[in-house]
């Protein structure tokens, strides 16, 4: 702004002089859009383009260098497996971090490489072997047994009621007694027994076709259709973080299992309502995404996990970001072989990927460059979690906090960035 301050900046320098009868002349532009607040979005974002990431914390081969670092050494627990503690939450498993495979193969630090050949040939002859399936789209059931597979299959199918839905169980297969007793016993519960939601049922029906694919049984793909077709006439995101956030709240992650969903369930049954629906899906991250940042605390293209309160009584997500949901999103996506910038072109998801990945570099752990953590100073000082990155991130004060998170999901985007580059 000529003569005053820049965006963003709260005080004019130098500051305006206003005399009697002086004019301040403001101009503005005045869109007609059709559609919803979410085609509002859209409108706006297609008119100004998404805005170019920052320049990331360290080059993004660095940061997956380092990546592969800690889990050769630091996040390595000799005859545990990876994790971040021996013990309690968090604690090393015989699980395998999804990119390693391919780091091994390609990455640059081919003496963490090898040590990591060297590990993953341990964890893959232990009697619990399993891939790490927190973000991954189909591996897991790779290691699955053909009966294995059917079982889990049709244990889904059990859940789902007639009119293809799925309901919410909190006294069942969604129990998590610590939120629940007290939601229960402070404001509301969580959701009611036997309700639905989107994300309920569409994480399933991923499920559900991945398996399809898998096993050819038809009844898997039957339900999965009978699934998307229930949700075909929900216009909210919800659903997802069923453990701590109110099941009829827009959510973040349950935007992105629906995109997923209808992607695939358009490849298998050809149906252009899916298609739509996936891209409007994706298109929900946006209002969720941070395309524009305050003054002196960096945000940009951070995401926030929902719009409403927690579970009543923890810390709220109205002031608070989360990054791993948005990571997943696409993580999962890239898994199962999905390119959201060529199935919706007219919005530049390459550049929306590598902005959420250059964004959660900011919010990684690394003892000799820490930031403003919640977390135990002498954990994060003693290098114990190097690699790791916060749970959550307080808007207003830029502190970050909340359990530390395994990087895995981390490496993958930036694989699938750099492969594109």
């Amino acid at each position: 702004m000529p003569g005053g301050a820049e965006e963003n900046i709260l005080e004019a320098d130098p500051p305006l002089e206003l005399r009697t009868n002086s004019t301040i002349r403001l101009e503005a532009e005045v869109f007609l859009v059709e559609g919803d607040s979410l085609d509002v979005m859209i409108d706006w974002v297609k008119r100004h383009g998404l805005p170019e990431p920052p320049e990331p914390r360290y080059p993004l081969s660095e940061a997956l260098d380092r990546i592969a670092h800690a889990y050769n050494s630091n996040l390595w627990y000799e005859g545990k497996g990876w994790g971040m503690n021996r013990e309690g939450n968090g604690a090393a498993s015989p699980a395998e971090p999804l990119f390693m495979e391919r780091y091994i193969k390609d990455g640059h630090d081919r003496e963490s490489a090898k040590g990591l050949a060297e590990k993953l040939e341990w964890v893959r002859g232990q009697p619990t072997y399993e891939t790490y399936e927190v973000w991954g789209g189909s591996r897991r059931f790779k290691i699955w047994s053909p009966e294995k597979r059917l079982e889990y299959g049709r244990q889904l199918l059990s859940y789902q009621r007639e009119d293809g839905s799925f309901p919410f169980e909190p006294d069942g297969r969604h129990s998590f007694p610590d939120h629940s007793a007290l939601s229960d016993g402070t404001l509301k519960p969580l959701g009611k027994k036997g309700d639905t939601a989107l994300d309920l049922c569409v994480q399933p029906a991923i499920d559900l076709l991945v398996l399809a694919d898998m096993t050819s049984e038809k009844s898997f793909r039957e339900a999965a259709k009978k699934a998307l077709d229930y949700c075909l006439s929900m216009k909210r995101p919800e659903g997802g973080d069923w453990w701590e956030t109110p099941l009829h709240s827009p959510n973040l992650l349950a935007a992105g299992h629906a995109a997923i969903a209808y992607y695939l369930g358009y490849k298998s049954f050809k149906d252009p309502r899916y298609l739509k629906k996936a891209i409007r899906w994706i298109r929900s991250l946006l209002p969720f995404t941070h395309l524009w940042e305050p003054y002196r605390l960096p945000q940009m293209y951070n995401t926030k996990p929902c719009f409403c309160a927690t579970d009543w009584w923890l810390s709220d997500w109205v002031t608070r970001q989360v990054q791993w949901e948005v990571l997943q999103t696409f993580a999962q996506s890239a898994e199962l072989g999905i390119d959201w910038g060529e199935i919706d072109p007219e919005i530049d998801w390459h550049r929306y990927q590598r902005g959420i990945t250059i964004a959660v570099l900011r919010w990684m752990i690394d003892h000799e460059n820490t930031v403003n953590t919640a977390l135990s100073l002498d954990r994060v000082k003693s290098g114990d979690w190097d690699a790791l990155f916060h749970d959550a991130h307080h808007t207003t004060t830029g502190t970050y906090g909340g359990g530390p998170i395994m990087p895995d999901v981390i490496a993958v985007n930036i694989f699938n960035v750099l492969d594109r580059e």
